[in-house]
């Protein structure tokens, strides 16, 4: 990851699939639901540890307030993003909480416009437009009755939580390198979750081995492989178009379901899929 260099937007692509693997892991891990927020980011932080001592020569340099006040806010909203979006799926359906996390390029959309006064293009609503659509199709092959308003508000919170995430990441990566910023922002995001966890009562920090496992494979591929390229996609091409991507993750989440679940996608993921493909691809392919 070099600073002399911009990186191809096309590189979203491969960090949607290790992303993808989230709900797939977190199936297979018999913890609550801040336990794996929690050691997923406080592994996620070691992992990043020796990328960052090597971009700054072996030592972590301090940062400047202002930078500081950015990667708390950031990870604050990367704690609240896991913690509401793991939570939601115990209170509401996969439905509406696939379509209320779905919501981050509307919030990023609207920050744009309002407090930074950032019209967006035609093609870019027309992108989102679609892509929501077959994000919704989606949701409706997975629908169950009995949504909580509680899930539904959590859900909401997540898709607004990685939004702000995405947001700060922009501004912050300005003048703080990415290996750098990662780390402050994944380690103040563990300690959110800790902190959290400790108030809310949780049942016990000792999980199996197993479970241990399944969590530092999850911060492999969906933190490491997975988060840390969109920062890096941020800090050069902005929220919009990485919160515009990760709209695509819902398909290959269908499609890792397939062997890893022995799931199924119904007619309706099958076509929502082929609308947001296309879609976030005509946006990257754009941008």
């Amino acid at each position: 990851m070099f600073k002399d260099k911009i990186p191809s937007p096309l590189f979203i692509l491969p960090a949607i699939i290790f992303t993808a693997f989230s709900s797939i892991i977190i199936k297979s891990v018999q913890a609550e639901p801040i336990l794996i927020a929690f050691y997923r980011m406080f592994f996620s932080s070691f992992l990043v540890l020796p990328f960052t001592l090597r971009e700054n020569r072996g030592k972590i340099p301090l940062l400047e307030k202002k930078e500081l006040y950015l990667c708390l806010a950031s990870g604050a909203f990367l704690a609240l993003h896991f913690a509401s979006w793991i939570a939601s799926l115990s209170h509401t359906s996969v439905a509406a909480s696939t379509i209320l996390v779905s919501m981050c390029p509307l919030f990023v959309i609207l920050y744009e416009a309002f407090f930074l006064r950032k019209r967006p293009e035609p093609k870019t609503l027309i992108s989102f437009a679609l892509a929501l659509t077959g994000t919704v199709l989606i949701a409706l092959d997975s629908y169950a009755a009995g949504s909580g308003i509680w899930g539904n508000f959590l859900a909401l919170t997540g898709g607004m939580a990685v939004a702000g995430y995405l947001i700060i990441g922009e501004e912050a990566q300005k003048t703080v390198k990415i290996w750098l910023y990662v780390f402050y922002v994944y380690s103040i995001a563990a300690g959110f979750l800790g902190v959290f966890s400790l108030f809310k009562g949780a049942s016990a920090f000792l999980l199996s081995g197993q479970n241990l496992a399944l969590i530092f494979l999850m911060s492999i591929l969906c933190s490491l492989l997975g988060h840390t390229i969109y920062n890096w996609m941020v800090g050069y091409h902005g929220a919009g178009i990485v919160s515009l991507a990760v709209l695509a993750e819902p398909v290959f989440a269908s499609l890792l379901a397939i062997p890893f679940l022995k799931e199924y996608p119904g007619i309706f993921t099958v076509f929502g899929g082929l609308i947001i493909l296309p879609a976030v691809g005509l946006s990257i392919r754009r941008k």
